[in-house]
């Protein structure tokens, strides 16, 4: 059994990590990279970088790219610190024009590689984040496609999860949503534990899913059946 490790920012409870990473055989954890990684067992940190310095600080807070540029100066090297360092950029359409800057900055840092998730909007959300279609997304797709071609080794994303993503075979993977089916959300309010409709929350656009993880799974489904 695997998890997820989400907040919030799940570094402002080490305690709480360094115990619940031991009942599970893998954990990720999703964090801004603004608070220092501690050594964990079994672990990989997903640290939340959505472009080049001024595109990330209009969406993380003024100051927050170069925070995490100076704590992953202080990761020790890969064979003194056991968790895998990635990055994972939600791409937007506010964005999508500065990916591959994004790549260049980050490709001699301490982060070993990335994978580009697609923004989740809300129902009714009309914010400049968004494409409002599934066929206008493709365009940040395609570039996401073009940078898993010419930097093979450093985007993470499989050319086949990035297809899977795109408006002609999106809605089908959505429309079953393999994260729902296998994942389950937990959130926890004061003393109790709440389980949402989806972990991206309760009024989310399922038509317009771009989360990595569900078209990731959906890939991993498929290839499971093709070997069948």
């Amino acid at each position: 059994m695997n998890m997820v490790w989400m907040g919030g920012e799940p570094l402002l409870r080490p305690d709480v990590l360094r115990e619940g990473v031991k009942l599970f055989a893998k954990n990720h954890v999703t964090t801004n990279g603004t608070i220092d990684l501690i050594d964990l067992p079994k672990s990989l940190y997903v640290i939340s970088i959505d472009g080049p310095p001024e595109v990330s600080d209009a969406i993380r807070g003024e100051g927050a790219f170069e925070k995490v540029m100076k704590m992953l100066d202080r990761v020790p090297a890969p064979n003194e610190f056991e968790p895998t360092v990635m990055s994972q950029c939600v791409v937007t359409k506010s964005n999508e024009d500065t990916l591959e800057e994004m790549i260049n900055i980050l490709k001699p840092t301490r982060i070993e590689g990335l994978t580009f998730s697609f923004y989740v909007p809300r129902a009714n959300d009309d914010s400049e984040l968004t494409w409002g279609s599934l066929e206008r997304r493709d365009k940040a797709i395609r570039e996401a496609m073009r940078l898993k071609e010419k930097y093979p080794d450093f985007v993470w994303s499989s050319r086949r999860v990035l297809e899977l993503t795109l408006s002609e075979n999106a809605k089908a993977i959505t429309d079953n949503c393999p994260v729902k089916n296998i994942m389950l959300p937990l959130y926890l309010d004061g003393d109790e534990f709440v389980t949402p409709f989806c972990c991206y929350g309760n009024d989310v656009d399922c038509d317009l899913c771009g989360a990595w993880a569900v078209f990731y799974i959906a890939a991993k489904m498929e290839a499971g059946n093709a070997h069948a």
